[in-house]
């Protein structure tokens, strides 16, 4: 009983909204990864392989409800390669990670909504204070090579700074870097790299306004 009321405060304190499972079912498999020196809060529809491949300097939250995020979504991270936390990270219900062997993914205080891709081969960061939106895409490679003449093939490399905003529908692609402070509107393509506090949209996207900043509602 002891122990229960242990895992009951702490995933209180931790701010669980919504468990989509009874709490027995979050606790025991919380309890495992913890058994495995992991610090993971997961709900039941969660599925991780590579979890010795895991780094975590912090705490890691999976499977989160809300919005348009439904109860029965399931949640993979398949880590070949190697997969960094840092501070509190919190990945929303049916996302889909996979890092590649030999590719690097960091999540550092960040925060991904839910039902969003993340593929990568070579190095993906994503910087303290992001918010990453429904529905979004970051690949830093092509499983297909495109040959033309004049035409370089880049080994991708994606690297979003702090508190950048990115909305739902946005496509990450390639060799990438995102300043800090920046704002990524619903549906970009994002192809190149953009300095800090600007505002991106289109296909393929491009600066419509500097000087920008942004703040979570109350």
């Amino acid at each position: 009983m002891s122990l229960n009321r242990t895992w009951r405060d702490k995933l209180k304190s931790w701010s669980w909204p919504q468990a989509d499972v009874s709490l027995p079912f979050v606790l025991l498999k919380s309890i495992w990864y913890h058994l495995h020196g992991k610090p993971i809060i997961a709900d039941f529809r969660t599925m991780i392989r590579g979890l010795s491949r895991i780094e975590i300097d912090g705490r890691l939250i999976i499977g989160k409800v809300g919005g348009i995020l439904h109860r029965k979504d399931w949640t993979s991270i398949n880590v070949e390669g190697k997969l960094i936390i840092k501070g509190g990270v919190h990945i929303g219900k049916g996302c889909r990670i996979h890092v590649c062997e030999g590719g690097e993914l960091v999540l550092e205080d960040c925060h991904l909504t839910g039902l969003s891709t993340v593929v990568v081969k070579n190095y993906l960061k994503i910087g303290k204070g992001c918010v990453v939106a429904w529905n979004t895409e970051f690949i830093d490679w092509g499983s297909h090579k495109i040959i033309y003449e004049g035409h370089e093939e880049k080994k991708g490399r994606i690297e979003i700074g702090e508190k950048v905003w990115i909305a739902s529908g946005v496509k990450i692609l390639g060799e990438v870097s995102i300043g800090s402070g920046s704002v990524v509107a619903a549906n970009a393509v994002v192809t190149r790299s953009f300095p800090e506090n600007v505002l991106i949209a289109g296909s393929p996207a491009k600066i419509v306004r500097e000087g920008v900043s942004w703040e979570n509602y109350e």
